[in-house]
């Protein structure tokens, strides 16, 4: 069996962050995504299911390493409204 390869740091990365289609959702997620990646501009996108009831907010980010995006991960749990990270 071969092993799954390991990202190599730095590295472009997107994160999914589906929810409740609200703007408060929306803000805390962009809120969390700009506290921990200050220091570089959010590329961003936004999607909703096809009800209209949930949306997801796809953010790519230059990710310098895997305790900086478990550290976004802890963060983003914490938000009202949120069903998955990805």
């Amino acid at each position: 069996m071969s092993e799954v390869p390991r990202l190599e740091f730095p590295c472009a990365y997107p994160v999914k962050v589906l929810g409740d289609n609200s703007a408060g959702f929306i803000a805390a997620v962009l809120a969390v995504f700009s506290r921990h990646f200050a220091e570089q501009p959010l590329q961003s996108s936004l999607r909703p299911s096809s009800g209209g009831r949930f949306i997801s907010v796809t953010v790519t980010v230059n990710a310098t390493g895997a305790d900086q995006l478990a550290e976004l991960h802890e963060a983003l749990k914490l938000i009202e409204g949120l069903r998955l990270v990805l």
